[in-house]
């Protein structure tokens, strides 16, 4: 299932946000490399219920998929237990879970889905944010490059400089 809303992280700045539900039961490693929503997604939530050890680490297993078909760990992951309104029940300590979403370089919450509205939408609202700050990293600038020698096989005028952090050196393209 795709949902699709549009939210406004700001006056200036709306995004069409989609989610598809990819509810996994069981979770096996050569599965997780198939799933097409990985290519296709840009921010993740990956859930857990924190009365659940097996869930905990079926989402593990769904974090690793994701940063291994990714190629990258600089992906917009959140890890989120959820049904924290079950501490009675609970099988999963939140530290185990903080610990890992920050070993694997995720973002963490703890929520109730059922009674806590306002922590789901924080959850969400902080992927998106993750997000937009990455496409603003790899928004591709163009640059006039009338130092480069013209060839008939290229006929090169502009070239497209991907820079990941502007404000790191080593990263960016020399055109010198």
């Amino acid at each position: 299932s795709i949902y699709s809303r549009k939210i406004s992280l700001s006056a200036q700045d709306t995004i069409t946000f989609e989610v598809r539900d990819t509810t996994l039961k069981k979770v096996e490693q050569s599965s997780l490399k198939d799933i097409k929503s990985i290519s296709w997604g840009e921010g993740f939530a990956v859930t857990y219920s924190i009365t659940d050890r097996t869930s905990f680490n079926s989402a593990l297993q769904i974090i690793s998929a994701i940063h291994e078909q990714k190629k990258t760990k600089d992906v917009v992951i959140a890890l989120v237990g959820n049904k924290k309104d079950l501490e009675h029940f609970r099988s999963v300590p939140r530290e185990e879970g903080n610990t890992a979403a920050h070993q694997l370089g995720c973002l963490f919450f703890e929520l109730s889905a059922s009674e806590e509205l306002d922590n789901v939408r924080a959850a969400f609202s902080a992927i998106l944010e993750g997000v937009r700050r990455r496409k603003v990293r790899w928004k591709p600038s163009v640059k006039k490059v009338n130092s480069l020698p013209r060839t008939k096989k290229t006929n090169v005028r502009y070239l497209n400089v991907f820079s990941k952090l502007k404000h790191d050196k080593k990263r960016q393209v020399s055109l010198k």
